[in-house]
């Protein structure tokens, strides 16, 4: 990579799009369209989890917005989507 910083834990559906964006070789609508290609290949072999994911945590947000009556506390935010993210990982763990 050109600047030297390289990502090692990069999945290898973004391999492409990360060099190409890195070393310059591709311009910034080619580095996206190759980007939502891979996001699309890898959202796909999740399944739902990143559907069910993302409607709990909206649940979860439009609760907490619904009863701070402005007054939002963002640690408690911080951990409910936690709690979420614990209980979906052991979904897939079983």
């Amino acid at each position: 990579m050109a600047d030297g910083d390289i990502f090692r834990k990069l999945k290898q559906i973004y391999i492409q799009s990360y060099k190409g964006l890195c070393e310059g070789k591709a311009n910034v609508d080619e580095c996206a369209r190759v980007l939502m290609k891979a996001l699309k290949k890898d959202i796909q072999a999740q399944g739902n989890l990143p559907i069910i994911l993302a409607q709990k945590i909206g649940e979860t947000l439009t609760k907490i917005f619904e009863e701070s009556c402005g007054n939002i506390d963002f640690g408690l935010v911080n951990k409910e989507i936690e709690k979420i993210l614990v209980e979906c990982q052991e979904l897939i763990t079983g």
